[in-house]
């Protein structure tokens, strides 16, 4: 009986294969560069973010699988996919605690001026007390979370603790836990004083943080991007900051890596990250446990679990 041929491009743990039995499966470490790769023998892939064009796809001629390290499907062509019959699952479960973990430190950060203050404490500029910030509490803070899923919900279930005010944007549902519920990105945006994005980047929520929205925001708001980096759009966003203080924490960006220049950086009340919130050693391990399971479920169990998009 031949082997399964499982593809890796993604921060796999590859301890984690073992989970599988190795007499009907088999772990090939792909390098998308190289000329020599036998693609047309994997069945399977895992697949981290990274874009694979067409040309690449059609060398995967028997794939049946794609299993997505992670939540993210913008950098696959879903008509495509459809069009090849390839079925594509994601890492639903083990993504949520870290991302809402991320989102609230990115929160609790601004709203206290951490980074201005460390900024001022490194420049020995601690007794300068007129260059200080302003520092607020969390409590009744008024919370915008867009995109009501499971990391949506995990982070309004923790902000509930701090006893924030929580509504959402979202319209696919029309109510959860007693939650108000937000229905245009209008005028009534002014009220917030944190806003969450935990929406999938689609054709919908691309640039869904625009020049339109931004002018409602009040002064001083503070905006949390642990989604995509397409949702907001960047240069609306710097032409802004140019005329009133928005803070903007984002772990995600519209190109990554950076550019050396970019101008949200100028401010020192912004907090970045490289595109991390799930990358800790538990996470990972987390996820590759995941991605186990669901190949579990799709080649030796024949059925599809909650993870299956397609």
């Amino acid at each position: 009986m031949k082997k399964i041929k499982i593809g890796l491009l993604s921060p796999f743990n590859k301890k984690k294969f073992d989970l599988l039995n190795n007499k009907l499966f088999e772990l090939i470490n792909l390098d998308i560069k190289k000329k020599k790769n036998n693609f047309e023998n994997i069945s399977c892939l895992i697949l981290d973010t990274r874009t694979l064009n067409f040309s690449i796809l059609e060398k995967f001629r028997n794939l049946k699988l794609i299993c997505r390290f992670g939540v993210g499907i913008d950098n696959l062509d879903l008509s495509y996919l459809k069009k090849r019959k390839i079925d594509l699952c994601i890492t639903k479960k083990s993504i949520v605690t870290p991302v809402a973990e991320h989102a609230l430190g990115f929160i609790i950060s601004s709203i206290k001026s951490l980074n201005e203050f460390n900024s001022i404490i490194k420049k020995s500029e601690y007794e300068k007390v007129s260059k200080y910030p302003v520092v607020k509490d969390l409590k009744n803070k008024e919370v915008l979370i867009i995109g009501l899923g499971n990391i949506g919900k995990r982070i309004a279930k923790i902000l509930k603790v701090f006893d924030c005010k929580i509504t959402f944007y979202d319209p696919k549902i029309i109510e959860y836990n007693n939650y108000n519920k937000l229905f245009k990105l209008n005028r009534d945006l002014k009220k917030f004083d944190i806003v969450s994005l935990n929406c999938s980047l689609n054709k919908s929520t691309k640039k869904i943080i625009n020049h339109s929205t931004l002018r409602f925001f009040k002064k001083e708001v503070i905006i949390v991007n642990t989604s995509r980096g397409g949702i907001v759009d960047e240069k609306s966003l710097i032409n802004f900051s140019k005329k009133k203080k928005i803070i903007y924490c984002s772990d995600v960006f519209e190109q990554e890596p950076l550019a050396k220049n970019f101008k949200l950086s100028n401010y020192t009340y912004n907090t970045f990250t490289p595109h991390i919130s799930t990358s800790s050693p538990e996470t990972r391990s987390s996820m590759s446990e995941e991605v186990v399971e669901n190949i579990k479920y799709y080649f030796i169990n024949k059925k599809k679990n909650q993870n299956f998009l397609t």
